[in-house]
């Protein structure tokens, strides 16, 4: 009974490696990568600059630094806060399948990554995920063999 058990889970952990060896490779999301992302947009370096600058002449006028360390701090901390729960979501399995189905649908058009990747940094956004689909064509034509 232990040796068909056994079997039963090796079959089913073949199983599932060949699932997973089908599915196509999407690239995951990090806090630290979406973070990056939007610190170093144009649009964001153009609203936050100003508002620091206006911020330190108001704390220098003043002689009190506090409400540049709370600012600070409290923007340092939305950041963080939005990033980790941005890349929580990114990572949830419906948006990679979402972005797996787009990818297919993109490719069936015409777009390349690159083209996407162009198109973003000219619009002053990231660059969205990769999302390899060479491993899923590979994957199926194995199968058909």
């Amino acid at each position: 009974a232990k040796d068909e058990a056994a079997k039963d889970d090796a079959a089913a952990a073949a199983a599932a490696a060949a699932a997973e060896s089908n599915a196509a490779f999407v690239q995951s999301v990090d806090p630290i990568m979406v973070m990056k992302s939007f610190l170093c947009t144009p649009k964001t370096l153009l609203l936050l600059v100003p508002v620091v600058v206006t911020l330190s002449q108001s704390s220098e006028a003043d002689g009190d630094s506090r409400r540049l360390v709370l600012v600070g701090s409290m923007l340092v901390a939305g950041v963080a806060l939005g990033a980790y729960l941005v890349a929580k979501l990114e990572n949830s399995e419906w948006r990679k399948n979402l972005r797996r189905e787009c990818a297919e649908k993109e490719l069936a058009m015409g777009v390349s990554y690159e083209d996407k990747v162009k198109v973003a940094f000219e619009m002053g956004m990231a660059p969205p995920p990769r999302v390899d689909l060479k491993a899923k064509k590979s994957g199926g034509e194995k199968k058909k063999d």
